[in-house]
């Protein structure tokens, strides 16, 4: 019924018209000029940073309720909504904090946070601790508003009016669907080899942890490498 609802509100939107009115040719129709945009050192960084974190980002999606399930949750599913209730309470606090510092730190506390999950998807498995793991089941709420969010708000602040549609249609391509199959074959053959070979839930979520850290270390340098060229132009 929300769905519906959410339907039915969209026709009493304004009619918002097309900004690019230059472009012609079936590369633009296709939205193929969006890869332009990977010219831009500071964008290029971004998309790959994103792109990287999806990765085993997925296996929130796919492992985390087995993980649940077989360590004494009786609603795995139901559980896994924690994500979810959290990420109201983040979108809350990235619109009253969004004003008052620049979105890259927002990107990098997503990311930290990325990390910080899995870390204690590790802990909660080592000591067999089911708390632990569903307070990082609930750290999904602010990684995907501080990541993605925050990320579509920080595209928006640096592409031209006429390219938005386009930035943000190659954000969605690169993460959600080129970045989300890499991660399910990636994360599937880690786990049958981790968790279904008896190495252990620790090792895995282990393994996705440092995964989770070199998109954050290269945003982190990334963004520091280009305060460094804007210092040195005259």
């Amino acid at each position: 019924f929300i769905r519906i609802g959410m339907s039915l509100l969209c026709f009493t939107l304004p009619e918002t018209l097309p900004t690019d009115r230059t472009s012609r040719g079936w590369q633009a129709s296709l939205g193929l000029t969006a890869f332009t945009l990977l010219k831009n050192k500071e964008l290029r960084i971004f998309y790959i940073a994103s792109a990287l974190l999806a990765i085993p980002g997925v296996a929130h999606f796919m492992i985390t309720p087995t993980m649940l399930a077989e360590f004494g949750s009786a609603h795995p599913t139901a559980q896994m909504s924690l994500g979810q209730a959290m990420e109201i309470g983040s979108l809350l606090l990235l619109s009253l904090l969004a004003g008052r510092f620049k979105m890259r730190w927002f990107l990098i506390l997503g990311m930290s946070l990325a990390v910080f999950r899995f870390g204690l998807f590790a802990l909660g498995a080592n000591l067999n601790a089911l708390t632990i793991i569903l307070i990082g089941a609930a750290l999904h709420g602010p990684v995907y508003t501080f990541m993605s969010v925050a990320g579509r708000l920080y595209l928006d602040k640096r592409v031209p009016d006429t390219m938005r549609g386009q930035a943000q249609a190659l954000y969605t391509l690169l993460t959600y669907n080129i970045a989300a199959i890499a991660g399910a074959l990636l994360c599937e053959n880690l786990f049958q080899g981790q968790v279904d070979g008896r190495m252990g839930w620790g090792s895995f979520w282990l393994i996705l942890s440092a995964l989770s850290a070199i998109p954050l270390i290269y945003f982190a340098a990334g963004l520091r490498s280009i305060q460094r060229d804007i210092k040195v132009v005259p």
